[in-house]
């Protein structure tokens, strides 16, 4: 028999199991265990020590991750939330701006996202390919509007990734697929 968390995995897993391809996206929302902290290195003096996150969007088959870090103070922009994303065994630092979320008559809830920065960097100067984002973008509406705080929801996300970063100068956007 599953457990609470198992079975509100298993509840995301089955609506938001986009195909790329043939093969099925597995990311799933989840609790993060000590065994997992460990091996990521979730310790007291690490990036993650002031988020201090308890449940993160992972697909353990491929060993990737994303972890709401922080968002702005009251000082800052609102709607900036700031991610680690892991991928091909690298920890990406990576800012989304929530452009827009509204849900529709028929309780799907559609969201509209901008990647400002990976690693302090325009999106389109951090990869050549579009996997990185394809994943992102994957993990992203898995995570759909709070994780596990809001577990089988159905969740529909455009993600856009910016050429320039937010320094003033003119930003040129695209969307994803």
């Amino acid at each position: 028999m599953a457990d609470a968390v198992g079975e509100k995995n298993l509840a995301v897993r089955t609506w938001c199991q986009p195909l790329i391809g043939e093969i099925a996206v597995t990311f799933v929302n989840e609790k993060i265990l000590p065994a997992d902290q460990a091996k990521n290195g979730f310790t007291a003096n690490s990036r993650f020590y002031i988020a201090q996150p308890s449940q993160w969007t992972v697909d353990r088959a491929r060993d990737m991750f994303l972890v709401h870090l922080l968002s702005f103070g009251p000082g800052g922009t609102q709607s900036i939330r700031f991610w680690a994303f892991k991928w091909n065994g690298q920890v990406f630092d990576v800012e989304v701006d929530n452009l827009s979320v509204e849900t529709g008559l028929d309780g799907v809830t559609h969201a509209r996202k901008r990647v400002c920065s990976i690693d302090g960097r325009a999106p389109s100067l951090v990869t050549t390919s579009q996997g990185l984002l394809a994943d992102l973008k994957d993990a992203l509406t898995v995570y759909g509007v709070a994780g596990l705080l809001l577990p089988s929801r159905p969740f529909q996300l455009d993600l856009e990734i910016c050429s320039s970063l937010g320094d003033g100068l003119d930003r040129t956007c695209m969307r994803l697929g």
